[in-house]
């Protein structure tokens, strides 16, 4: 406990230090404190370890991911989208999402393909030894499933990511000095080539297949590939056709 909440001053040091510790989250931290309610302070845990995982990012990699799904920079984004919806006709739609695997120390990384009828293309998944940044994982996993649309002849397709960070920098063509940025300079020279290949951002609610694609990514070769719907996401699937 005291390891705990060392690492989470340490965090709030390091961030007012660079100006990015803000008011709303010393509120939220003091509201934590306050409450019994088993709900708030669950939330407040999930903040915690958003702010710690971001703390490292930005010192180590001078990267910085949404601690939460609420922040500010979302609040432009419809709230209706917390379902997975299919694309218009004649485009496919492509889900990505990163993982981490602490017990087998991988990172992994997953992806879905569906069409406007919500009926099932390919998945892929990828894992390899070690660790990287959260963004970084984001960035790789989109860059995975780019580079098999295109190996398939995927003419329209919309990849959707729960990381708003890398949407922005793509869209924005921010320019950085970390691997991060190295991958989406890639992503974006390939969607140069490839007009009708569009990226979106979506919340993470809606991308529990690719999610859960990524976190059971272990289970398969280190890079796989399947047209038939993995156990792990075919109650996700069912659900999301209901």
């Amino acid at each position: 406990m005291f390891h705990a909440r060392l690492n989470v001053l340490f965090a709030i040091i390091v961030w007012r230090m660079r100006g990015i510790f803000s008011l709303d989250v010393r509120k939220q931290i003091k509201i934590g404190r306050q409450q019994e309610d088993r709900n708030t302070a669950g939330g407040v845990a999930v903040m915690l370890e958003g702010l710690w995982k971001n703390k490292n990012d930005f010192i180590w990699h001078n990267e910085r991911e949404e601690a939460t799904k609420n922040k500010s920079e979302d609040d432009h984004i419809p709230q209706h989208r917390h379902i997975w919806e299919p694309p218009p006709p004649g485009w496919l739609k492509c889900n990505v999402d990163t993982g981490f695997n602490k017990s087998c120390s991988t990172s992994n990384r997953g992806w879905c393909i569906r069409d406007t009828s919500d009926n099932f293309h390919t998945t892929g998944t990828t894992w390899e030894v070690g660790e990287v940044s959260v963004l970084e994982g984001e960035a790789l996993a989109l860059k995975d499933a780019i580079h098999i649309a295109i190996y398939t002849r995927i003419n329209r397709i919309i990849f959707e990511s729960d990381s708003l960070r890398v949407v922005q920098v793509l869209r924005n063509k921010i320019i950085g000095n970390s691997e991060f940025f190295t991958t989406l300079r890639v992503i974006q020279s390939t969607l140069c080539n490839f007009p009708n290949f569009e990226v979106k951002f979506i919340k993470l609610q809606a991308n529990m297949v690719a999610h859960s694609l990524a976190k059971a990514a272990n289970s398969w070769a280190r890079r796989s590939i399947t047209h038939d719907i993995p156990s792990c996401i075919d109650l996700l699937i069912y659900n999301e056709r209901s």
